[in-house]
């Protein structure tokens, strides 16, 4: 059916006698079939509630909102909801009919629906309100581990999840399907250290990331407004130090060609500056991802040390073997970086290992020549 269709399910005053526990509302457009499918388990309603009719049509346009995208582990742990497709359901119920705490199964079947790299890892996410209302989040339907998708051919995919209790409203909600990012980050970011009488520090955009279709637009966000603020302009990421501290500076990037968002988080440190007026005094021991990362045949590591400190910095291949000292000496306060020259080593995983008094951290690089 191209538009709406309504279902009534009658609640004869018993959740066990409820009837129609299961309703297919059979819409889509002229050639393809995208049918909705609403299972309320153990059935629709409780003893006090009116009969509902729920209503559904199938829309083949873009949802449009960015809100909240991505979701945050939407897909799984590390992974968010990034995009979705051209074409949505918007559903609706009568007034006060269906509770937010009535659990149902919501079942989404899409053919001509292949853009995604396994079907495990396809997510229904909602939207409250009208179709216009696109200012508004959008949200995970269920929980992103609540999901047994099914693809009953190559093109007809079928987004399924379990025990939810929440999205059938009066007010109506958009429905799509959500999908992790094509985007990844091409060049990272690490950690920055700021000097709080230096002022604002720009980085460049324009090569954080990589696998848009079109062109991107930028937003920043930082945790802690009170230590640093972030602004965009084009391809330009400005931070700009306020008081000494951490705070963590998210960059999302929007493709709109393909309705792909993307974020990325790196760590910020404001310190102080020294006594010379040319060096950084760190609020707390620290090591830095080694950069360039990987790299061949030499890359730099940095630290920082809040006060004097007694450093040991070895380097160790993935058998625990060390391979080489390049710290091993009392040091001043301050950031220190160190080159590491593996020339004479083979390529393949390393461990380096920092001690300064009572701190102690191990992270990974790679060499390859």
């Amino acid at each position: 059916v191209v538009g709406n269709v309504g279902k009534t399910l009658v609640n004869t005053g018993g959740i066990g006698t409820s009837t129609e526990a299961r309703s297919v509302f059979p819409v889509g457009t002229g050639v393809v079939y995208r049918p909705v499918a609403i299972n309320f388990n153990p059935a629709f309603g409780v003893p006090t509630n009116p009969n509902s009719t729920i209503v559904a049509k199938h829309v083949d346009s873009n949802p449009g909102g960015i809100q909240a995208l991505p979701i945050k582990d939407g897909v799984a742990p590390g992974i968010d909801v990034s995009r979705y497709p051209t074409f949505y359901w918007y559903i609706y119920t009568t007034p006060n009919s269906v509770g937010p705490t009535t659990p149902f199964d919501l079942e989404l079947t899409a053919g001509n629906f292949t853009d995604y790299d396994s079907p495990a890892n396809v997510r229904i996410i909602r939207r409250h309100g009208a179709v216009g209302d696109i200012n508004n989040d959008w949200l995970l339907q269920g929980a992103n581990n609540a999901y047994d998708n099914e693809v009953s051919s190559v093109t007809v995919f079928t987004a399924i999840n379990r025990d939810a209790n929440a999205g059938l409203r009066s007010g109506g909600a958009v429905f799509t399907l959500g999908v992790k990012s094509n985007m990844k980050v091409k060049t990272s970011i690490p950690k920055q250290w700021l000097v709080l009488s230096a002022g604002a520090k720009n980085y460049s955009l324009a090569n954080l990331f990589e696998g848009n279709i079109g062109s991107l637009s930028y937003s920043a966000q930082s945790s802690n407004t009170s230590v640093a603020t972030v602004s965009v302009s084009g391809t330009t990421l400005t931070v700009t130090p306020v008081a000494i501290g951490d705070a963590n500076v998210t960059v999302k990037a929007a493709d709109a060609a393909n309705n792909d968002f993307f974020a990325y988080t790196f760590p910020v440190n404001v310190g102080l500056v020294g006594v010379e007026g040319d060096e950084i005094i760190p609020t707390e021991f620290s090591l830095a991802q080694n950069f360039p990362n990987p790299f061949n045949p030499t890359t730099n590591i940095k630290f920082g040390l809040p006060k004097e400190s007694n450093v040991t910095l070895r380097i160790f291949n993935i058998l625990g073997e060390e391979v080489a000292t390049l710290v091993n000496k009392v040091m001043p306060a301050g950031f220190h970086t160190v080159n590491f020259d593996a020339s004479r080593l083979t390529s393949g995983l390393y461990i380096y290992r920092i001690e300064a008094d009572n701190f102690v951290q191990v992270k990974k690089m790679m060499l390859m020549k």
